[in-house]
């Protein structure tokens, strides 16, 4: 089966706009609308001298190489159209378009999303996979510890990707698939991350990735009272009523590949905010709710060091911690808008047994 993500808009403007720029303004980037012009009816054949005269008179910003005139003379000798590649490409009201091409007022736009490349170092492999949603566009995944995001020399067939790999071509039945994770977990971080299935979905949500639209929640328990992080401001922390919000820049530690710090000088700007939801005297551990306000490798793990509550089990920055197996931080929730739809999502997952245990034993 084709992996073909088919989706419909109207113009009702009454401006008239080029195709291009109209599907730039709903968050297509370059590298789709390029893919779109390779698997288009239309091929990108010659260029007309009015094309190119026009592009030397066109703005700084303007992508010369996606407004592309054709000299349909030369179509049938040079372009082999089969019968996938006649079904994909930009549509207005039924009949293929190309980029340049104006759209009026009622205009009916289809553009028919063929994805024709696959991720040849992801091999798929049948592993136990907790998928928490799917539709045409991403997967949510609830990721058990211990079970790495990406293939690697040590993990070349038990990863997340090899496993979703296989969901993809083995059970949805797709012909290509490409590996596209949005929100990576650490190897032995739990609960939910994001997977899109076609490349449209990808830009959109790396894009709200960025502009922080997608919100991840935490749960950790991290050692001693975290009381006192929420009572009185510190270098790097801001209290707030009940909760804390820590502000300081993480850099990866000199000579090593893995291991993170906090660098006033060379660090990345990283925010994280905590509220503690119960401390457990018996253990001396504190059970917290985390929000990433930034999104850099080891955040948490990090910041909570920093501030001398390391998280349980964390064997790099907490390794004399053994009461867990792993880092007891668990993706907890993601609220997002759907990147096609806009409708409000909501997802969670409870803890996993290990940290439930370890609290209630």
């Amino acid at each position: 089966m084709e992996n073909l993500r088919v989706l419909q808009y109207k113009y009702d403007a009454s401006e008239p706009i080029t195709v291009e720029a109209y599907l730039r303004g709903m968050g297509y980037s370059h590298a789709v609308l390029s893919h779109l012009i390779r698997t288009s009816i239309l091929p990108p054949l010659k260029r007309t001298v009015a094309s190119q005269k026009s592009d030397a008179s066109s703005t700084a910003d303007h992508d010369a190489d996606l407004m592309q005139n054709f000299d349909q003379d030369c179509f049938p000798g040079e372009y082999k159209m089969t019968s996938a590649i006649s079904s994909a490409g930009v549509f207005r009201n039924g009949q293929p378009v190309r980029m340049i091409d104006l759209l009026s007022k009622g205009d009916e736009l289809t553009i028919r999303l063929l994805e024709t490349e696959d991720s040849p170092k992801v091999e798929a492999a049948k592993l136990s996979l907790e998928i928490v949603y799917e539709d045409e566009d991403f997967a949510v995944i609830n990721k058990p510890a211990g079970m790495p995001v990406h293939p690697s020399m040590e993990h070349y067939r038990d990863t997340v990707s090899n496993a979703f790999a296989y969901h993809m071509r083995e059970e949805c039945g797709c012909k290509h698939y490409v590996n596209r994770v949005v929100n990576r977990l650490d190897r032995d971080t739990s609960g939910l991350m994001i997977m899109a299935k076609n490349m449209l979905s990808a830009c959109l949500l790396d894009d709200m990735i960025a502009r922080r639209e997608i919100h991840r929640t935490y749960l950790a328990l991290a050692e001693g009272d975290v009381q006192d992080l929420t009572e009185k401001d510190l270098p790097g922390i801001y209290c707030h009523a009940g909760y804390a919000t820590i502000v300081r820049p993480i850099a990866r530690v000199e000579g090593s590949v893995l291991q993170r710090e906090i660098n006033y000088e060379k660090g990345e700007y990283a925010v994280t905010h905590l509220t503690l939801l119960r401390y457990f005297p018996d253990k001396n551990v504190s059970l917290l709710q985390l929000r990433l306000g930034t999104g850099r490798t080891h955040q948490i793990r990090v910041h909570m060091s920093s501030v001398g509550h390391p998280l349980l089990g964390d064997f790099l920055y907490n390794p004399e911690d053994t009461r867990l197996p792993r880092q007891a931080l668990h993706s907890f929730s993601l609220d997002l808008r759907h990147p096609i739809t806009g409708k409000s999502l909501h997802f969670e997952t409870p803890l996993p047994e290990d940290i439930h245990s370890f609290l209630t034993v």
